[in-house]
């Protein structure tokens, strides 16, 4: 009779079977990795000077780096209507969840439709933030720049300056990323969406 566990051992343990084991596993995680779009908000509090829109994403690079979550995380904020994550974020079809799986929205349309299912108030490690914790973002629910009340390009943290904030406990309204300007001086958490 014919062994065919055999001959499949065989083939898994022959040296023609190492690219197709290599390929398929590094083929898995990345269908389980891109099954959802991750969102978090920041850890760590900063003032209005991040750097601009590069420094933001790159605060939430390292972030979602630090935390050990995979691909590449850019912040919800703008200080123009060309850098505004309407014209510089993937739009992905896929669910908008926290690490921990809540659903915020079912694709980018819902995400941006103005209200969400659940607030984003975990951070990069999963835990959760306090209810009031506010976030710059000088974006409108819909992804757009909100205008000049934005630190002089998220470049200041002078006490002059301002910036628009969210708070995250107020997803049923557009409050979750408009809710009012603040000092720029002032300590600010960043929400962050995986690309």
């Amino acid at each position: 009779s014919h062994n065919e566990g055999g001959d499949i051992m065989k083939f898994m343990t022959s040296t023609l079977a190492l690219p197709f084991l290599i390929s398929f596993g590094l083929f898995v995680p990345n269908l389980l990795a891109s099954d959802h779009v991750l969102v978090f908000v920041t850890s760590m509090r900063y003032d209005g000077n991040l750097g601009g829109i590069e420094g933001a994403n790159k605060i939430c690079q390292h972030h979602a780096e630090a935390a050990g979550l995979p691909g590449e995380y850019k912040a919800w904020i703008s200080s123009s209507p060309e850098q505004s994550p309407v014209n510089s974020f993937n739009k992905s079809n896929q669910s908008y969840t926290l690490e921990n799986a809540t659903l915020i929205a079912k694709n980018w349309d819902e995400f941006v439709g103005g209200l969400h299912l659940a607030a984003i108030d975990a951070d990069e490690n999963g835990e959760n933030l306090g209810y009031s914790t506010r976030v710059w973002t000088g974006t409108t629910p819909q992804g757009k720049d909100l205008g000049k009340e934005n630190c002089n390009g998220w470049s200041s943290n002078s006490a002059e300056d301002s910036g628009w904030v969210g708070v995250i406990y107020k997803f049923w309204t557009s409050e979750w990323t408009v809710e009012i300007t603040t000092s720029c001086d002032e300590g600010r958490n960043l929400y962050c969406v995986q690309q």
